[in-house]
């Protein structure tokens, strides 16, 4: 294609999945992840509409990049080109460890799918440089992709976030209650210490993932400015402007780490330009070193520096290789390493983090020789990256090819498309704005890119930053851990991926990697019909839930609505459709009628929820969701004088957990139903059972999560209703003593009232 001679079956091959792999990491980068959908907060209360790409089409989604890589491997071999030996039997470790816990435990598929679509992604990314063209469209719309997450974090730090804050000032009480929060509690304190904050996150959630995309650019097209310069001042100043914009993204995140690596790559690009002998991998590989030798001296210095994001980093880093040394074959599982560190961190380490914040540290820990394997492929990778003096001959100038830009714009636009078609239901026309402006600016950049006609040596040194800032910040963040940024930053790593002389093809290795490739996409699409059954009672459980919500909603507008008829109105021909019966649009009417529907509802979601646990049997969050919907309906049945009803739907709830093994949070939340019995029927004779129960499950919850200061004094409070009072100042103490190590972040820490409470009881 872009050297203007007819295409080979392997060319067509290769291309097309090439193209397809790009798409769909760019595409994954624009929409959100919903891992819990229509249930994340009390849909009853708030439902907010489904955004993100929820756990069924993530998975399709993570299946379509591994199938597409097959694809370009398969084109490759056709070529004459394709991976060694060596790097498709670390393809093999790898793949099958990650198809063994995919196999054992459902809970792992969509974190093994993740993991699985990103060497992938990798594999397919350190292929592009032997396709005549593909580095010019796929690099410049890597490299371009920073002006849309700019446009987007310009338009979340200046208009969306003070009407989030407004909005969420207003309804403050209804979100925590739909989350089931405290005020005063961790989860709300932590929640609103990150809300106020005016940061740009795009869809990634979290600021120095932003960060990482920005920094990435932003040296990468700097590099570019420079090392072509003399050749093209056009696409100098296209590339000095797009760094430009990428800066301003990078300052409006405020991340050190994102600065520190942007100053780290532009240094590099310079001392690469003004020295083309350090072009080699070895040098990245070492900076990725340092950086983890850092952290291990940042640990020694200890609290006496005021500094604690690296400290916190070092604790992961600790935290991580206990997990592995516990589990040093195949470590512990995708997605398990959050309950992992919980229970092996260091005691001073208030945080309990699903990733270690370190790409290569979470894949072992993760897959143990399996995530050695994959670390493997990447670093021997890029350890044998070199950009030649003269012009690779494998590649070439694509001046004027129409077909490349137009391909280069089809990049853009779908992935646009796509994530406009997913933010629908949110999108308002000044919201829309951005995200074109975003789009013109990002293809104005690739395109540029393409049409260049400057050396690609210089094209490829910019890769090589651009490459080397991802990978270096991964050693300190989750950009190539989170399931929204992972296999785009793979794919732009392995873009980097430039030698002087292409590997041999080697028959033996493109079988091994097609067979793996093929087999892993096949075998995880075989495990979607769980998690698609699951995800479809999980609709179903929550379709009245909507109408129910809005009905609260127009109830509590009425004081201040300028039209209080039409909300009636509106809300009894809502209730008068769900319930099946014509309905006056009288308040007391509404009232009455909005209290049967909701209980009837609630039933209903119960029943569906049942459903979903059958499909997914060990996903704790869905357990609690359906008995939040029993102890609902206990509440109004006690209420309303049904002692025994209600007491049979406590007991329905309790038996929701009769596992054998449950996790940290099913055993944490069985105590609490128990607890809550007991508080319920206070006359009961078997209420100090109820109790003794509580305790016992609240100190299975602390033995997996020992550091947890909060279920100490649970247990204390416990031990208070039996009026044991020589265990309430053992309970007492201990929670004390885990209050005092949270003194890193004390909102992990006891509230001032719990602490007071704890200490009396020392003295009792």
């Amino acid at each position: 294609m872009g050297d203007h001679q007819p295409m080979t079956l392997g060319d067509r091959i290769a291309w097309t999945g090439v193209v397809l792999v790009s798409i769909l990491c760019v595409m994954r980068a624009m929409i959100e992840h919903d891992p819990f959908p229509w249930w994340s907060s009390d849909p009853f209360v708030f439902a907010p509409p489904i955004v993100g790409l929820t756990p069924r089409w993530a998975l399709l989604l993570n299946v379509g990049i591994i199938l597409a890589s097959f694809s370009t491997l398969v084109g490759q071999h056709l070529r004459g080109f394709g991976v060694s030996n060596l790097i498709a039997i670390l393809l093999a470790i790898g793949l099958g460890v990650i198809g063994y816990h995919a196999s054992v435990d459902l809970e792992s598929v969509l974190d093994s799918s993740t993991i699985a679509a990103v060497i992938c992604a990798f594999v397919t990314g350190s292929q592009i440089y032997t396709i005549p063209g593909a580095t010019k469209i796929i690099g410049g719309v890597l490299l371009g992709f920073a002006a849309m997450l700019t446009s987007i974090g310009v338009y979340e730090v200046f208009v969306t976030h003070p009407e989030t804050m407004r909005m969420y000032e207003q309804s403050r009480d209804s979100f925590l209650a739909a989350r089931g929060w405290s005020a005063d509690s961790f989860e709300a304190m932590s929640y609103e210490r990150r809300l106020s904050n005016p940061e740009p996150i795009a869809w990634f959630g979290l600021t120095n993932v932003f960060a990482s995309f920005v920094a990435a650019s932003g040296a990468g097209l700097l590099t570019l400015c420079v090392a072509g310069w003399k050749q093209h001042r056009f696409m100098g100043f296209v590339a000095l402007g797009g760094a430009m914009v990428s800066i301003v993204g990078l300052y409006l995140c405020g991340s050190k780490g994102g600065g520190a690596v942007f100053v780290l790559g532009v240094a590099l690009g310079m001392v690469m330009i003004a020295r083309p002998s350090f072009r080699r991998g070895n040098l990245i590989i070492g900076l990725c070193a340092l950086v983890i030798l850092g952290l291990v001296a940042r640990g020694l210095i200890g609290e006496s520096l005021g500094e604690r994001s690296l400290l916190f980093r070092y604790q992961y880093l600790i935290g991580s290789v206990r997990v592995w040394f516990a589990n040093p074959a195949l470590g512990i599982g995708p997605g398990m390493f959050q309950d992992g560190y919980a229970l092996l961190k260091p005691a001073l380490s208030p945080e309990d983090v699903a990733s270690p914040h370190n790409v290569a540290l979470a894949w072992i820990a993760t897959l143990g020789l399996g995530g050695i394997a994959l670390v493997g492929i990447v670093f021997r990778s890029v350890a044998s990256v070199a950009l030649s003096q003269t012009k690779d001959p494998v590649t070439s100038k694509t001046d004027g090819d129409d077909q490349l830009i137009k391909l280069g714009l089809l990049l853009v636009i779908v992935p646009t498309i796509a994530s406009l078609n997913m933010q629908a239901p949110i999108l308002s026309q000044s919201g829309l704005v951005p995200i074109m402006i975003g789009a013109v600016l990002w293809g104005a950049i690739a395109t540029a890119i393409i049409r260049s006609a400057f050396d690609q040596r210089a094209l490829g040194l910019a890769l090589l930053i651009f490459g080397s800032v991802l990978l270096v910040h991964a050693m300190i963040e989750v950009t190539g851990t989170m399931i929204v940024s992972a296999p785009i930053w793979a794919l732009g790593i392995g873009v980097a991926i430039w030698k002087p002389k292409p590997d041999t093809p080697e028959r033996l290795g493109n079988l091994i990697a097609a067979v793996c490739m093929f087999g892993i996409g096949v075998f995880l699409l075989s495990r979607w019909a769980p998690i698609n059954r699951w995800e479809r009672a999980l609709h179903v459980s929550a379709e009245n839930a909507q109408v129910i919500a809005e009905v609260h909603g127009s109830l509590n507008a009425l004081e201040d609505a300028s039209n209080p008829d039409l909300l009636l109105a509106q809300a009894s021909d809502q209730l008068s459709e769900l319930l099946g019966f014509p309905l006056d649009s009288s308040l007391d009417s509404i009232i009455n009628a909005i209290h049967r529907a909701e209980f009837l509802a609630r039933q209903q979601a119960s029943g569906s929820l049942l459903v979903a646990i059958e499909s997914r049997p060990n996903h704790t969050p869905t357990r609690i969701a359906a008995s939040q919907q029993m102890l609902w309906s206990a509440s109004v049945l006690q209420g309303i004088g049904q002692d025994e009803e209600a007491s049979r739907a406590w007991d329905g709830a309790i038996s929701l957990f009769d596992l054998e093994s449950l996790d940290a949070k099913g055993h944490r939340w069985l105590g609490n139903i128990l607890s809550g019995r007991a508080s319920a029927f206070r006359d009961a004779k078997d209420r100090n059972w109820w109790l003794q129960s509580a305790i016992e499950h609240y100190e299975a919850a602390l033995s997996l999560t020992p550091h947890e200061p909060h279920l100490a004094y649970q247990i204390m409070m416990m031990y208070e209703e039996l009026g044991d009072s020589e265990q309430a100042r053992v309970w007492g103490s201990r929670a004390i003593t885990l209050h005092d190590q949270m003194r890193l972040d004390p909102i992990r820490g006891l509230t001032p009232d719990e602490l007071e409470h704890a200490r009396r009881a020392l003295t009792n």
